[in-house]
């Protein structure tokens, strides 16, 4: 379905929203009052008063929805107009109908303006879109099927570190420096669009560009056309966002000193706890029990909340090692299973363990795979709703590898949060809210899997329960096991992942 169809679905859906609700409330109240006043007259006159209050609420409710896209559209098109820009560029991110229609358009307008207008007229169109785009407080880069960069405006080339002159004519790894938080990097977009797509689009968030002396931090937009008629073939937008995201990781590090001096009293606690669980428990009633249980299992969060935080701001300084060694991977998961039966029934929930038999010893950092199981059982308690059923399965899968697999019958996810499940800091509208959390346990499931070379994955449909995977590489397939023989291997987690600083042709 293309962006406007959804679009038009959508308000339909509004329209009859907007239209079939208030009659249902009125004629609701048309029937309550007729049976309470048993005065016609005035059921009718209240009924209708309320239709028309609701009418017009809902209809105002309506055209601002409806309005929002169109003024982003003239925004964006008065923004990039010559001696217009006083005119700031739209807020997309608060637009929610048509939020992706919208953004289409926008980076239509922007293409159009930027590279059109340099082909008809080459004297003329030429001095226009350079007032155009050095106008633009953006940078905008564009590359021909080569890889090399035809077109920069000025702020392009300020975030680069150097000239229009000395930028031309270079090759994007040669000008760009990369890093991104995950492994979607530019090159695997890139790849993935060329061998597979005419046209592809896309965003990253948060990425770090290595420019001279110093580093700025980006939000980049991407836009990929295979045998473009004037040769552009790859647009890049480039908005600074160096004081937003540092203002971040300086909140994290300010608040990893503070967590790291609760280990202290934390461990103090949880030692008190289990000293009067062994030597008081038999003394105690039913409901002491249950506290001294609570007790326990809050203790235990706070601890994951604790190990979460110091995780993320060692992963971001590349500070987080991880020491592989060969282990029994149904003993570890036992083991990590029972230690979470605690925190489970607290909160009235079953955890169901189901381990192939003969399982191949696999290279993990047992303290590691620890943090990812107890994420992703953990989240599966809490999101699971009313079911009270956590399935936590592993086997050998097709590849291979061993993978585990954490099931609820909860609620599910929508399909448009899914994407960014393991994004850092990720929380969805609908559940942050109503569900405590702080957006860390999945980067850090994917983080140390990752390092572990294995996979991670979610599958979910709302209404239909989900199912978080991950796969671990069995010991003797491990690279550096196999050209070392060595006992334990070291690996780190690393916190960006460098774009792969090779040529396309």
């Amino acid at each position: 379905m293309n962006h406007f169809n959804k679009f038009r679905q959508n308000v339909l859906i509004l329209v009859i929203t907007t239209t079939f609700l208030p009659t249902a409330i009125s004629a609701s109240l048309f029937v309550v009052l007729a049976k309470q006043l048993d005065n016609m007259p005035i059921a009718i006159i209240g009924s209708v008063l309320l239709l028309l209050i609701l009418l017009i609420t809902f209809n105002i409710f309506l055209y601002n929805s409806i309005i929002k896209p169109l003024d982003a559209i003239w925004k964006a098109v008065w923004h990039i107009s010559p001696g217009k820009s006083e005119i700031p560029p739209p807020s997309i991110e608060n637009i929610h109908l048509g939020h992706d229609m919208v953004s289409s358009i926008v980076m239509q307008i922007y293409d159009l303006a930027s590279t059109n207008k340099l082909q008809t007229d080459q004297d003329k169109d030429n001095e226009i879109s350079k007032v155009i785009l050095d106008s633009l407080p953006i940078g905008l880069l564009i590359f021909d099927k080569e890889s090399q960069l035809k077109l920069v405006n000025s702020h392009g080339a300020t975030l680069c570190g150097q000239s229009k002159d000395d930028l031309v004519k270079k090759n994007i790894y040669e000008i760009l420096n990369l890093s991104f938080d995950n492994e979607n990097t530019l090159d695997k977009w890139l790849a993935d669009a060329s061998a597979n797509k005419i046209t592809d689009e896309t965003h990253w968030d948060n990425v770090k560009l290595d420019a001279g002396d110093n580093s700025k931090r980006l939000d980049i937009s991407a836009k990929y056309s295979k045998n473009d008629s004037v040769g552009n073939e790859l647009i890049l937008v480039l908005a600074e966002k160096t004081d937003y995201y540092s203002s971040q990781e300086k909140s994290i590090s300010y608040v990893s000193m503070a967590v790291h001096e609760l280990r202290t009293p934390l461990t103090m606690l949880r030692g008190y706890i289990e000293l009067f669980e062994e030597e008081i428990s038999d003394q105690l009633d039913e409901e002491h029990l249950s506290f001294m249980r609570k007790m326990s299992a809050t203790s235990q969060n706070l601890n994951a909340i604790v190990s979460n935080i110091l995780n993320v701001s060692r992963i971001n300084e590349n500070e987080f090692n991880l020491q592989l060694s060969e282990d029994n991977w149904d003993t570890v998961l036992r083991e990590i299973i029972n230690s979470m039966e605690l925190r489970a029934k607290v909160r009235q929930k079953h955890i169901t363990l189901d381990i192939s038999p003969n399982l191949p010893t696999v290279g993990i950092d047992k303290i590691s795979m620890y943090e990812v199981v107890v994420n992703l059982v953990d989240n599966a308690i809490k999101y699971s709703g009313q079911s009270d059923t956590i399935t936590v399965s592993s086997r050998l899968a097709n590849d291979g590898n061993v993978e585990t697999v954490v099931k609820d019958d909860g609620p599910g996810i929508p399909t448009s949060v899914v994407g960014g499940l393991f994004t850092k800091f990720y929380r969805s509208h609908r559940s942050k809210d109503t569900v405590g959390g702080n957006g860390l346990g999945l980067y850090i499931v994917k983080s140390i899997v990752t390092a572990h070379g294995g996979q991670v994955w979610v599958k979910s449909k709302e209404g239909q329960g989900s199912e978080f995977g991950f796969t671990i590489i069995p010991y003797a397939n491990l690279e550096e096991a196999k050209a070392n023989g060595q006992d334990t291997i070291v690996r780190q987690a690393n916190g960006w992942i460098k774009n792969h600083s090779l040529y396309r042709r």
